[in-house]
């Protein structure tokens, strides 16, 4: 069975055997708010310096449950969507930042909650958010606008439109992102805001010089646009202190369940690269998930889910959020964040980057990192051999790392583990896809869905 039809009669099957009892559930619902952002690190929360972060680490002080976050690609187009799906990217098919698309057939978050009686609506930004790529399905409202303020009016006076009607919103900030403007305020950054001398601007042209490994990114200038991510992560940060502030204010936020995550994470020099869409570096993938759980008991259901033992997929989100609303997960998604893990470990995809894919799989500590080289159009590839249909593949390159707890790596020399793990790794990526297909024969199966 292709993976469009499958994924199809999958969803059909969930949802016709829960709808009912998701509609009877006399379990009160909480509202929903997301949170989520393009390219913020862990660390930047989690470790970052004292005042970059303030709302984020409040949150954290009031009592947010908290797990370090692995995002399913370093790409913004499909790291989205799975936020929206719970799939993997192979599986909902938007694979690249290039004309994304997320198709019909696969349901994302607003479908579901909308189907639970929610009112849905959507406050994104980016190109890829375009009405017409798809990531407006299953939302009532949708507003492609950047200015805060409306979107913190929404949010106090949304109850308004439909009286006692239960919401999911979902705001989607770009920062913190190129251009990088220097802020006014550099006490965040302590002594060195005098020694830096960080430029009044910083685009992505300045920056993409550097986006190769060929091109090494010079101490002090990996320094300077450290600081000034930093800055653009305090910014963001305020934005999302004055949501929840909007929140407090309009009565609702002790029955509302917050979710607050990033896309992906970004390079700051890690692997001679910077920005993201690079590689599936450790700087890439790890991003804060953070959840207020409702505080108001009659909403609360199950409670916060159990401490993590190590990172999670930040598409368990999905799962978790439709279980919150009283539904169930659906096959081929990844698990809720009070279910077990998947087994085999958390897997994250790149595709067609400088005619390569790569994969990612972390075991706890441990990550192997596969790199295979197309050796045809990334049309005309099966996506984990590289190889056209038939063809046989080259060997793909392996390398083995493992995570320590300051946040860098260790590059490890065990093949057989690096073997062991790319098995894993393979088994992982063939869950709930039965045949490999190439690019454009996925294409052909999803245009008749």
């Amino acid at each position: 069975m292709a993976l469009a039809g499958a994924l199809a009669a999958l969803f059909a099957i969930a949802c016709s055997t829960s709808e009912g009892s998701e509609r009877d559930s006399v379990q009160a619902r909480p509202h929903i708010l997301l949170i989520t952002v393009d390219a913020l690190r862990a660390d930047a929360v989690y470790a970052g310096r004292p005042g970059v972060a303030p709302n984020l680490l409040r949150a954290l002080d009031d009592g947010a449950w908290r797990a370090v976050g692995i995002a399913p690609s370093s790409e913004t187009a499909p790291a989205v969507a799975s936020l929206l799906t719970g799939l993997r990217p192979w599986q909902h098919q938007v694979l690249t930042g290039a004309d994304p698309r997320l198709r019909a057939p696969v349901t994302t978050l607003a479908e579901r909650l909308k189907d639970q009686g929610y009112r849905t609506v959507a406050f994104p930004g980016g190109y890829w958010s375009e009405a017409h790529r798809g990531f407006r399905q299953g939302f009532h409202d949708y507003w492609r606008t950047g200015r805060l303020t409306e979107m913190a009016e929404h949010l106090l006076n949304g109850s308004a439109e439909e009286p006692g009607a239960t919401w999911f919103r979902w705001v989607h900030l770009n920062e913190p992102s190129p251009p990088f403007e220097r802020p006014e305020d550099l006490s965040y950054l302590g002594p060195e805001a005098k020694t830096l001398r960080l430029p009044p601007l910083l685009t992505r042209g300045h920056l993409e010089r550097f986006r190769s490994p060929q091109r090494p990114l010079p101490e002090l200038q990996r320094r300077r646009f450290r600081a000034l991510y930093d800055g653009a992560v305090h910014t963001v940060d305020k934005r999302i202190g004055r949501l929840l502030e909007a929140l407090e204010e309009s009565g609702e936020a002790e029955r509302t369940l917050v979710v607050i995550t990033s896309a992906h994470g970004e390079e700051l020099g890690e692997h001679g690269q910077i920005l993201h869409g690079n590689n599936l570096g450790r700087a890439s993938l790890e991003v804060p998930l953070l959840i207020l759980w409702p505080q108001d008991s009659a909403v609360s259901g199950a409670g916060p889910p159990p401490e993590p033992d190590g990172p999670v997929a930040t598409r368990r989100r999905w799962a978790t959020l439709v279980e919150a609303a009283g539904g169930f997960g659906t096959p081929g998604a990844a698990p809720s964040l009070h279910q077990p893990a998947a087994e085999g470990g958390i897997l994250s995809e790149l595709y067609d980057v400088e005619g390569v894919n790569r994969f990612s799989l972390l075991q706890g500590d441990l990550q192997l990192r596969r790199r295979v080289r197309l050796e045809t159009g990334f049309e005309e590839a099966l996506p984990f051999d590289g190889a056209a249909e038939g063809e046989t593949p080259a060997r793909p390159l392996l390398a083995l790392e493992r995570w320590l707890e300051d946040g860098s790596t260790l590059t490890l020399d065990d093949p057989d583990k690096a073997r062991s793990l790319a098995l894993d790794a393979r088994r992982t990526w063939h869950r709930f896809i039965d045949i490999q297909r190439t690019p454009a024969q996925e294409k052909a199966v999803w245009g008749r869905q």
